[in-house]
């Protein structure tokens, strides 16, 4: 085909993350405006899940059998490889009926692949995604969050979920936090390109005027008119998170936890009521923590701000103080609609407490 006559290149949107930047809300959003954005010539591949973090670890990594999920389910590597395998023949079939210029891929945990896997996903995507006689242009998109705030999150988000408790998974973000920013990009502009790849402040996004879906829209050459937001996965207050992690919640027996569980004795209706309670955000890491994370990251901050102009200093995460007046409130409207063995472990917790919330301004006006 003469080179005057090639069809367009096609753009494939990959968004690698990061955990904790609203990536849930990001691929909440693309997934109910799904029909909108095809209209645009945007495909949100319908045969796949709508969190591609999964298919990217099971597709492309070499070990996917030792990933958590994996192992919580018993899947070995031959189940995992055939399942990937379905998934990108399901993928194919679809691109296939596409004549769109765009494709957007959204999967947090693919900022986790190594070099030889971020290259075999180059090289899977370039021919699979490429229009007819085409070729594929990468856009490779990952937000950034203040250190000390994504620490915070991460750590009650697994909190939340009930997969471990406050002191152990803090030791494991800490431990993990040095040089993180670089080695995604290196890994991920060593395949693609600097030039493909581009880091964003997560809070730089939420502060725009479209917020941090706009700004993913605009970022990736999507016109943002007529595309609604969907937020997900709001964060528990950081009083709850250590309640849950505390001696004074009640817990089922070791051998009935389960794999990766802290084992919170929580019904679904204890659950919908503590995780509705509001209070402080961002204050799950002491102040000699906080600048002992601040001088690990110190190297990776530099990196940010002379490649990309994202600052992030010491300091700018202060949230609502800890056991405030809106705590108190819902903490009071919460008491009474919570099972007896709950709600005698949270008020405990509270007068196990150094904090200003005296649990007698709360008792609810009944039995615990």
């Amino acid at each position: 085909m003469p080179e005057d006559r090639m069809p367009h290149p096609r753009t494939v949107v990959l968004h690698i993350g990061r955990h904790k930047t609203g990536t849930s809300s990001i691929q909440n959003t693309l997934r109910h405006n799904r029909a909108r954005l095809l209209e645009r010539g945007v495909l949100v591949p319908e045969s796949l899940p709508s969190n591609l973090s999964g298919f990217f670890l099971n597709v492309f990594s070499k070990r996917p059998e030792k990933k958590r999920h994996n192992v919580q389910h018993g899947f070995d590597r031959a189940l995992i490889q055939a399942q990937g395998q379905q998934m990108l023949d399901r993928l194919a079939q679809e691109v296939d009926g596409f004549a769109g210029d765009r494709i957007v891929l959204s999967g947090e945990n693919a900022c986790t692949l190594k070099p030889d896997e971020v290259a075999q996903v180059r090289d899977r995507f370039a021919t699979m995604l490429a229009p007819a006689g085409g070729q594929v242009d990468f856009r490779v998109l990952l937000y950034t969050r203040n250190p000390v705030s994504y620490a915070s999150s991460a750590i009650q988000q697994n909190i939340k979920k009930n997969n471990t408790l406050l002191e152990e998974y803090k030791r494991f973000v800490l431990r993990n936090s040095v040089g993180w920013y670089q080695r995604i990009h290196a890994a991920w502009a060593g395949v693609f390109g600097a030039a493909a790849v581009e880091l964003r402040s997560f809070e730089t996004a939420c502060a725009t005027p479209g917020g941090l879906i706009g700004n993913f829209l605009t970022a990736n050459g999507i016109a943002p008119e007529g595309i609604a937001p969907q937020r997900a996965n709001d964060s528990i207050a950081d009083e709850i998170a250590e309640f849950l992690s505390s001696p004074h919640m009640p817990k089922r027996p070791p051998d009935q936890r389960g794999s990766w569980s802290a084992g919170f004795d929580l019904s679904a209706a204890d659950q919908d009521i503590l995780f509705a309670i509001r209070g402080s955000k961002g204050g799950l890491l002491t102040a000699s923590e906080q600048a002992g994370l601040w001088e690990a990251v110190a190297g990776d901050m530099r990196f940010l701000e002379q490649e990309f102009g994202i600052s992030y200093r010491s300091g700018d995460t202060a949230g609502p103080a800890p056991f405030g007046a809106v705590f108190v409130d819902d903490l009071a409207a919460a008491l009474p609609r919570l099972s007896p063995p709950v709600r005698r472990g949270l008020l405990a917790y509270l007068l196990d407490r150094p904090a200003p919330c005296d649990p007698a301004q709360t008792q609810p006006g009944v039995d615990s």
